[in-house]
């Protein structure tokens, strides 16, 4: 994914850059410089155009983007309803184990009421996600 993210990077910092230099060559009213820039302008857009329409190279990394968020939503709310689940089995097992006659059992068994699960602070702090487009290690 982040191979796609800097290729998709590289692409639009082109046609940004032809776009600059084609507006700076018309405020500047030099012919020879508005042919370069419009030139540049064109290469870089043949080059968006064919890698979006051609598909070559790619550029899906809004999808992967996409995909990547609805997975990190679905776990979250896979955690939360795990934890709900966990802490009404809590309450109904603490409960329990106080009325009669399981009272009496839990007493003999040596059976302890259970504690509710409640996420440390560490725990509460969304994980970090790096998408820089530098590789590992520099």
């Amino acid at each position: 994914m982040k191979g796609q993210a800097k290729q998709e990077l590289d692409v639009f910092k082109g046609v940004a850059q032809a776009r600059a230099g084609i507006t700076d060559a018309l405020q500047g009213h030099d012919a020879t410089k508005e042919a370069d820039a419009d030139l540049q302008l064109t290469t870089q857009l043949t080059i968006l155009n064919r890698s979006v329409t051609e598909a070559y190279p790619q550029l899906k990394s809004d999808q992967a983007f996409l995909r990547l968020q609805d997975e990190l939503t679905g776990t979250e709310n896979r955690v939360a309803v795990s934890r709900k689940d966990y802490n009404e089995a809590v309450e109904l097992y603490n409960a329990y184990i106080r009325q009669f006659p399981a009272v009496i059992t839990a007493r003999f068994t040596g059976a302890k009421s259970r504690t509710y699960f409640t996420a440390t602070a560490a725990a509460q702090e969304a994980p970090k996600v790096d998408f820089s487009t530098k590789p590992t290690g520099q």
